[in-house]
């Protein structure tokens, strides 16, 4: 178990040393001083920094050729971590192993019940206090392996480990963009096609309802005609900007009144609020006026309003409030659905994932980013009650 346990040390410490770059006598030094073992650097067959002597660092050097795990060289037995032309060499003294083999048997002759007790929580709690930043970066490579880029590790302190969870959190940040950016990519392809095919047939739409509302006397159903007509050149704006999904385009920057754009989406929903026995509410008075893109301001609103009444059952209630918060218009969209699970938060605004059947897993993830394109945040609160979308500008 001694020797079990230096092995699996050394080979995780080093491992992380060697990943993050960290080497020099003084990080030797305090690694040393961690590990209670002596270590050389070796780079491309050349001895670069030790904490032994000179004859002892070169016999050392000469077994860290040996794929043997604690192999014997000299009074030390030696275990070798290699990356590139880098090995790093882990020297434990053959005495310490020995007298820590000695240590782990003697008490099974005298220490029984709890006192053994006691010594198994007191070892366990002094190895986790003085590995713990390790086990944390090892937890972490884990899960990035396991295409987890979301768990960021602390980086307290100022010492060496700190500065290697900086680095491994930098690192996170890095692969998280790249993959949203990828995901965002496959979008654009996919939603490109798309809007390719619609744009035929719904001209065809918009052309047969302009014509049927020129043609129409009836009052009544003009005014239907003329509403149908709006929504089909909404909608051909619509596939304009899945189309610049593929080569997206900068956000307009010109005067948006959130109230405004609030109220035409909700008489939009109105009729599907309505058959689906849910109130749809508009709360706040007055202009939340914001500097933005109205189209995509349109975008957010109708999506989060959609999401609201998926999620409402009959009788229930949907509100959709503006108001101007600390200097930033703010738009609030709320449902009394039953909320969403924790696990279902956690990967909430990432694109492509959905817990709905036959759901794109888009529509979240595109509310996030057009609201960060025009630079405002946005945030979820949900509860057994049910949930509300806030996003500010």
């Amino acid at each position: 178990m001694a020797e079990e346990r230096a092995l699996g040390q050394a080979r995780t410490v080093g491992n992380l040393m060697l990943d993050g770059g960290y080497f020099g006598p003084a990080m030797l030094a305090r690694v040393k001083s961690i590990v209670d073992a002596d270590m050389v650097e070796v780079f491309a067959g050349s001895v670069r920094a030790s904490t032994l002597p000179r004859e002892e660092t070169e016999v050392i050097a000469k077994a860290a050729r040996t794929e043997a795990p604690l192999a014997a060289a000299g009074r030390f037995r030696v275990v070798s971590v290699t990356k590139a032309d880098t090995t790093l060499v882990f020297a434990y003294s053959s005495d310490s192993l020995e007298a820590a083999k000695t240590e782990a048997v003697r008490p099974l002759w005298w220490l029984a019940g709890g006192a053994a007790l006691g010594v198994v929580v007191l070892g366990f709690w002094l190895g986790a206090a003085l590995l713990r930043p390790v086990g944390l970066l090892v937890a972490g490579a884990m899960r990035v392996e396991k295409g987890d880029f979301s768990v960021d590790v602390p980086s307290t302190g100022s010492d060496e480990f700190a500065a290697l969870a900086s680095a491994f959190n930098a690192m996170q940040t890095a692969l998280r963009k790249q993959r949203e950016d990828e995901r965002w990519a496959a979008a654009g392809r996919f939603a490109a096609g798309v809007a390719h095919d619609l744009r035929n047939p719904l001209a065809g739409v918009l052309m047969m309802a302009q014509m049927l509302e020129r043609d129409e006397s009836d009052a009544r159903r003009r005014e239907v005609l003329a509403r149908i007509v709006t929504e089909v050149k909404r909608l051909e704006a619509s596939i304009g900007e899945l189309m610049a999904l593929a080569a997206p385009e900068p956000p307009k920057k010109e005067r948006v009144d959130l109230a405004a754009v609030a109220k035409e989406s909700i008489s939009l929903f109105k009729p599907r609020a309505e058959h689906r026995s849910v109130s749809l509410e508009a709360r706040g008075s007055g202009d939340v006026i914001f500097t933005g893109d109205s189209g995509r301001a349109r975008r957010i609103v109708d999506n989060l309003v959609a999401n609201a009444l998926e999620a409402t059952p009959a009788g229930g209630r949907v509100t959709v409030a503006t108001a101007v918060k600390d200097g930033k218009a703010e738009l609030r969209v709320e449902d009394t659905g039953g909320g969403i699970p924790d696990a279902v938060k956690e990967k909430l605004f990432e694109a492509f994932n959905s817990d709905k059947p036959g759901g794109t897993g888009l529509g979240l993830a595109t509310v996030k980013r057009l609201a960060e394109e025009m630079g405002g945040t946005i945030a979820v609160e949900s509860g057994p009650g049910g949930t509300a979308f806030v996003v500010r500008f």
